[in-house]
C-alpha cells in the first residue's frame, strides 16, 4: 500500500506535467491557428493563391451550350 507521503509525491509529479502539457497544446494550437490566418491572407493574393492552388487554374471554365 502507498503511504501518503508516496500519494501526494505522485500527485504533484502528475499535476507539475499536466501543467506542462496543457502549456505545451495551448502554444501547438496559437501556432496552428496563426499559420491558418496567414495561409489565407495569403491566399487573397491573386499571384500567391495561383502558385498554391492547383485547382485555381480550372475554375471558371466556360461550358458552351448549343
Amino acid at each position: 500500500m502507498m503511504t501518503l507521503k508516496k500519494r501526494d509525491g505522485n500527485e504533484a509529479n502528475f499535476v507539475r506535467w499536466a501543467d506542462r502539457a496543457e502549456r505545451r497544446l495551448l502554444q501547438v494550437a496559437a501556432g496552428l491557428a496563426a499559420a491558418l490566418i496567414a495561409a489565407q491572407l495569403l491566399l487573397q493574393i491573386p499571384a500567391v493563391r495561383h502558385v498554391l492552388s492547383g485547382a485555381e487554374s480550372r475554375e471558371g471554365i466556360v461550358y458552351h451550350a448549343r
